[in-house]
């Protein structure tokens, strides 16, 4: 299986092969193959163990993610629903309200405060607790805020956005949005101060509005 084919990428396993084989051979050592074999199949038993046992809670974790509740706005219905998580689509206009974590990456277009940012804590990405200032772009700020309440209906907004493909990187975030929010025809471009990672928290931040970039 490929756990075990993974376990060869440390140098220390490939170490304990190299000796357990050169221990197998009579003319060089006295010892019997399953004195050689034996302290490298104990650790690598112990490594695909701890892992599998890290897999099975990670998709434990998963399925509890996948199966949040998430205020989504329905074109249909022209109103808030509630979806689970895992049916969230690209492009979906969220909310996200003080203490909950963000479902996916997510663009930013307006908050309850009025300049339109938010706080956000990302400890559970990067181990930072120190909260972290999100802004929209100045042409969103104030269109889904009326008086510190966010608007519950009759939301318009269309377009595209061109962003880079899903990557690891944490602190970098190019994209280029053509939208019509409603009514305005805006051209609008996006960096990292602009964007909301999945997994990060809101903090000291009513709610915000967004529209996801990345999902799954």
């Amino acid at each position: 299986p490929k756990a075990l084919v993974y376990q060869f990428f440390r140098l220390a396993n490939i170490y304990f092969l190299v000796v357990a084989v050169l221990q197998s051979i009579p003319l060089i050592s006295p010892l019997t193959p399953v004195t050689a074999v034996g302290p490298l199949l104990i650790v690598l038993l112990g490594s695909l163990i701890r892992e599998g046992w890290e897999d099975l809670k990670r998709h434990e974790y998963d399925n509890i993610l996948n199966k949040e509740l998430v205020n989504h706005y329905s074109t249909g219905s022209s109103s808030w629903e509630q979806i689970q998580s895992q049916d969230i689509h690209l492009g979906d206009i969220v909310i996200v309200e003080e203490e909950d974590v963000c479902p996916a990456d997510i663009v930013i277009l307006d908050s309850n405060f009025p300049e339109g940012h938010c706080f956000i804590e990302t400890s559970s990405l990067d181990g930072e607790k120190t909260l972290k200032k999100r802004n929209p772009s100045s042409q969103t700020i104030g269109l889904f805020n009326s008086r510190g309440a966010y608007i519950t209906k009759d939301i318009a907004v269309e377009g595209e956005i061109t962003c880079d493909a899903p990557n690891s990187q944490l602190y970098k975030f190019d994209g280029r949005a053509e939208m019509k929010c409603f009514g305005k025809n805006m051209t609008i471009s996006y960096n990292q101060k602009n964007v909301i990672l999945k997994g990060s928290k809101l903090k000291s931040t009513r709610w915000m509005i967004g529209f996801t970039c990345y999902v799954g």
